[in-house]
Protein backbone atom coordinates (compact mmCIF):
# COMPACT_ATOMS: atom_id res chain seq x y z
CA UNK A 1 0.00 0.00 0.00
CA UNK A 2 1.45 3.42 -0.96
CA UNK A 3 0.13 6.91 0.79
CA UNK A 4 0.98 9.95 0.71
CA UNK A 5 0.08 13.01 3.54
CA UNK A 6 -3.36 14.54 2.88
CA UNK A 7 -4.50 17.59 4.82
CA UNK A 8 -7.58 18.30 6.72
CA UNK A 9 -8.95 22.14 6.04
CA UNK A 10 -7.37 23.17 9.15
CA UNK A 11 -4.02 21.75 8.03
CA UNK A 12 -3.97 18.10 9.98
CA UNK A 13 -1.62 15.54 7.69
CA UNK A 14 -3.71 12.23 7.34
CA UNK A 15 -2.14 9.28 5.93
CA UNK A 16 -4.06 8.51 2.70
CA UNK A 17 -4.17 5.13 0.71
CA UNK A 18 -3.32 6.32 -2.76
CA UNK A 19 -6.10 4.20 -4.28
CA UNK A 20 -8.68 6.51 -1.97
CA UNK A 21 -7.50 9.49 -4.18
CA UNK A 22 -9.98 10.86 -7.03
CA UNK A 23 -7.79 13.38 -9.57
CA UNK A 24 -9.06 16.83 -9.51
CA UNK A 25 -7.94 20.25 -11.07
CA UNK A 26 -8.68 23.65 -9.36
CA UNK A 27 -8.20 27.12 -10.78
CA UNK A 28 -8.31 30.90 -8.74
CA UNK A 29 -7.97 34.03 -9.91
CA UNK A 30 -5.39 36.74 -8.22
CA UNK A 31 -6.79 40.31 -8.93
CA UNK A 32 -5.69 43.24 -7.64
CA UNK A 33 -7.95 46.22 -8.28
CA UNK A 34 -7.17 49.49 -6.66
CA UNK A 35 -3.84 48.50 -4.76
CA UNK A 36 -5.83 45.91 -2.93
CA UNK A 37 -6.42 42.04 -3.49
CA UNK A 38 -9.55 40.13 -4.14
CA UNK A 39 -9.72 37.38 -1.25
CA UNK A 40 -12.80 35.27 -0.38
CA UNK A 41 -12.99 34.06 3.23
CA UNK A 42 -14.02 30.77 3.44
CA UNK A 43 -14.04 27.03 5.43
CA UNK A 44 -13.08 28.51 8.71
CA UNK A 45 -13.71 32.09 10.38
CA UNK A 46 -10.27 33.00 9.85
CA UNK A 47 -9.17 31.12 6.31
CA UNK A 48 -9.94 32.53 3.01
CA UNK A 49 -8.48 31.75 -0.08
CA UNK A 50 -8.45 33.63 -3.85
CA UNK A 51 -12.03 33.22 -5.94
CA UNK A 52 -11.62 29.80 -8.02
CA UNK A 53 -12.31 26.53 -7.57
CA UNK A 54 -12.92 22.92 -9.38
CA UNK A 55 -12.47 22.37 -12.99
CA UNK A 56 -15.81 20.42 -14.41
CA UNK A 57 -15.39 17.62 -16.07
CA UNK A 58 -15.71 18.84 -20.06
CA UNK A 59 -14.64 22.13 -19.13
CA UNK A 60 -11.67 24.33 -20.28
CA UNK A 61 -9.82 25.44 -17.35
CA UNK A 62 -10.12 29.56 -18.54
CA UNK A 63 -13.99 28.89 -18.75
CA UNK A 64 -13.81 27.21 -15.00
CA UNK A 65 -11.58 29.98 -14.10
CA UNK A 66 -13.98 32.89 -14.87
CA UNK A 67 -17.20 30.67 -13.93
CA UNK A 68 -15.53 30.37 -10.72
CA UNK A 69 -14.45 33.48 -9.81
CA UNK A 70 -17.82 35.40 -11.00
CA UNK A 71 -19.80 32.75 -8.49
CA UNK A 72 -17.50 33.04 -5.56
CA UNK A 73 -16.68 37.21 -5.90
CA UNK A 74 -19.46 38.63 -8.49
CA UNK A 75 -17.14 40.02 -10.79
CA UNK A 76 -16.18 39.38 -13.87
CA UNK A 77 -12.62 38.96 -14.94
CA UNK A 78 -9.84 38.37 -17.64
CA UNK A 79 -7.30 35.77 -16.80
CA UNK A 80 -3.94 36.21 -17.57
CA UNK A 81 -0.52 34.69 -16.95
CA UNK A 82 0.08 31.66 -14.98
CA UNK A 83 1.51 32.96 -11.37
CA UNK A 84 1.68 29.34 -9.81
CA UNK A 85 1.12 25.26 -10.13
CA UNK A 86 1.20 23.43 -7.45
CA UNK A 87 0.19 19.45 -6.11
CA UNK A 88 -1.90 19.05 -3.00
CA UNK A 89 -3.40 16.06 -1.13
CA UNK A 90 -6.61 17.03 0.36
CA UNK A 91 -9.18 15.85 2.54
CA UNK A 92 -13.05 17.73 1.67
CA UNK A 93 -14.41 18.40 5.37
CA UNK A 94 -18.16 18.10 3.71
CA UNK A 95 -17.87 15.04 2.12
CA UNK A 96 -14.81 13.13 3.24
CA UNK A 97 -13.67 13.02 -0.13
CA UNK A 98 -9.93 12.42 -0.56
CA UNK A 99 -8.38 14.61 -3.87
CA UNK A 100 -5.62 14.77 -5.47
CA UNK A 101 -5.25 17.97 -6.44
CA UNK A 102 -3.57 20.21 -9.30
CA UNK A 103 -4.03 24.01 -7.94
CA UNK A 104 -3.16 26.55 -11.10
CA UNK A 105 -3.26 30.24 -10.00
CA UNK A 106 -3.70 32.77 -12.29
CA UNK A 107 -3.08 36.56 -12.80
CA UNK A 108 -6.70 38.26 -13.71
CA UNK A 109 -7.99 41.44 -14.65
CA UNK A 110 -11.17 42.50 -13.06
CA UNK A 111 -13.18 44.22 -15.88
CA UNK A 112 -16.58 44.21 -14.28
CA UNK A 113 -19.13 42.90 -11.32
CA UNK A 114 -19.41 44.03 -7.96
CA UNK A 115 -19.09 41.83 -4.62
CA UNK A 116 -21.84 39.37 -4.14
CA UNK A 117 -22.69 35.57 -3.08
CA UNK A 118 -25.52 35.30 -5.43
CA UNK A 119 -23.57 33.22 -7.16
CA UNK A 120 -22.75 30.88 -4.24
CA UNK A 121 -23.65 27.09 -4.88
CA UNK A 122 -25.90 25.60 -1.78
CA UNK A 123 -22.69 23.81 -0.85
CA UNK A 124 -20.84 26.98 -1.19
CA UNK A 125 -23.14 28.94 1.08
CA UNK A 126 -22.57 26.43 4.12
CA UNK A 127 -18.64 27.76 4.21
CA UNK A 128 -17.98 30.59 2.05
CA UNK A 129 -18.38 33.99 3.12
CA UNK A 130 -18.71 37.57 0.68
CA UNK A 131 -15.19 38.58 -1.19
CA UNK A 132 -13.68 41.13 0.00
CA UNK A 133 -10.39 43.48 -0.89
CA UNK A 134 -8.00 43.65 1.41
CA UNK A 135 -4.08 45.23 1.36
CA UNK A 136 -1.20 42.91 0.90
CA UNK A 137 0.24 43.31 4.82
CA UNK A 138 -3.49 42.51 5.60
CA UNK A 139 -3.11 39.38 3.46
CA UNK A 140 0.30 38.05 5.10
CA UNK A 141 -1.29 38.07 8.01
CA UNK A 142 -3.83 36.17 7.20
CA UNK A 143 -4.48 32.16 7.19
CA UNK A 144 -4.31 30.62 3.82
CA UNK A 145 -6.62 27.50 2.80
CA UNK A 146 -4.61 26.64 -0.96
CA UNK A 147 -1.32 24.60 -0.66
CA UNK A 148 1.29 26.66 1.07
CA UNK A 149 3.95 25.68 -1.70
CA UNK A 150 2.07 28.11 -3.87
CA UNK A 151 2.53 31.17 -1.73
CA UNK A 152 5.69 32.08 -2.34
CA UNK A 153 5.27 32.72 -6.10
CA UNK A 154 2.11 34.47 -5.32
CA UNK A 155 3.28 36.35 -2.92
CA UNK A 156 6.09 37.63 -5.50
CA UNK A 157 3.54 38.30 -8.10
CA UNK A 158 1.83 40.52 -5.76
CA UNK A 159 4.31 42.25 -4.64
CA UNK A 160 5.80 43.26 -7.99
CA UNK A 161 2.43 44.23 -9.55
CA UNK A 162 1.74 46.46 -6.09
CA UNK A 163 5.47 47.78 -6.29
CA UNK A 164 5.85 46.52 -2.27
CA UNK A 165 9.19 45.28 -1.06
Amino acid sequence: MTTVLARTVMGKPVAVDVNELVQSVHVYSVAVRGGRILIVPQWVDDGFDFPGGHVELGEEHLDALIRETREESGFTIQPGEVIAVTTTFFIHPRTGRKQHCTLIYFAAEILGGEISTSGFTPEEQKYARMARFVTLDELKGMRFMSEQKSWGPILGYLERKLGAK
